[in-house]
This record gives C-alpha cells, structure tokens and sequence, in this order.
C-alpha cells in the first residue's frame, strides 16, 4: 500500500477500519487530501476577493459575464446555466452585484420578461483585477508541482469530473449498481 500524502488521513482510515469491521475506507485516502485541498484553495483564494471587494459567487458570476464576450451580457437564464445555480440564487448574485455597481439589469424589448445582465465599465474592471489576483494566487499554491504533475492532474481531475456529471445526468445513475 502506497503511503498517503496526509499521514492524518492514514491514521483516520485505519481507525475507522479498525472500528467497523468488513469498512473499506480506502476512498478516503483520495476523497480526504482533496477535500482539504479544497478547503485550503477556497480560503485562500476567498482572502484574496475580499481585498477586492467580491466573493468567489460574485466572482464566478463576473467572468461568465466577462467571457460572454462584448457586450458582455447573458440572459439572468443563461447566467443560471452557466454557473449552474438556482434562478434564485442567480437573482441574488445579480442584485448584490448591481447594488456595487458592477452589473446592470436589462429588460428586453418588447417581451420585458427577458431580462439581461450586463458588465459595466467598473463590472469589468473588477472582473479583470479579481481574476488577475485570484488566478496569481492559485498559481502560488501551484508552483509547488511539476510542469509533468500538473499536466498529470489536469487530465485526471477532468476526466474524473467528466465522468461524474455524465453519471449525474444520467437517468437513475445509482440503479446500475442494483440488483
């Protein structure tokens, strides 16, 4: 068995084992490193917002904007979709950001019940600055793996997450381990 990166997750796994006869909890020397991984990314990349006034949600809803290309609008829909999250947390997001002054909200004509979000001038310099200093920091977290290690783990991670969202979407994805 290889050694694991988190000598704590070892300990906590071989407790478990020990505790619940017949437990496999070898998913947790993988599932536990990443969660903390995690956790560390987040807050540090939530330090790094914060000194420019946003959130990771404001952030995220920002570069959808950003990278919608000129004129840097979506539907408050195509907003929800792309950052997969409620209507109503997308309305959330949106009214946070235009009481910053960082979006704004457009009707369409004639049917009002389309509504647009758009970047402002300031939207998209914050987006540019945030994703600047959000994407730097990452970097510093990086720049402890090899350009090989990397490369390594993008292709993994990928490949697992495209295999998980292919069995979220589909229909019953549990039922093909039932009898």
């Amino acid at each position: 068995m290889a050694k694991s990166a988190s000598s704590g997750v070892e300990r906590l796994v071989q407790a478990w084992e020990a505790e619940v006869p017949g437990l496999d909890a070898a998913p947790a020397r993988l599932t536990g490193p990443l969660m903390g991984l995690a956790a560390a990314l987040v807050s540090r990349r939530e330090r790094v917002l914060a000194g420019h006034g946003l959130d990771q949600p404001g952030l995220e809803t920002l570069g959808a904007l950003l990278a919608a290309g000129p004129p840097h609008s979506l539907t408050a829909g195509e907003l929800t979709r792309h950052c997969r999250i409620t209507p109503g947390a997308t309305t959330q997001r949106v009214r946070t950001l235009e009481t910053l002054g960082l979006v704004q909200r457009i009707r369409s004509e004639p049917d009002r019940r389309v509504v647009h979000v758009r970047l402002t001038a300031a939207g998209r310099a914050r987006a540019s600055e945030a994703l600047t200093a959000g994407l730097s920091a990452d970097e510093g977290s990086l720049e402890l793996l090899s350009a090989p290690d990397r490369a390594s783990l993008v292709r993994i991670l990928g490949h697992w997450w495209q295999s998980l969202e292919r069995a979220a979407a589909a229909p019953f994805p549990l039922a093909a381990s039932s009898p």
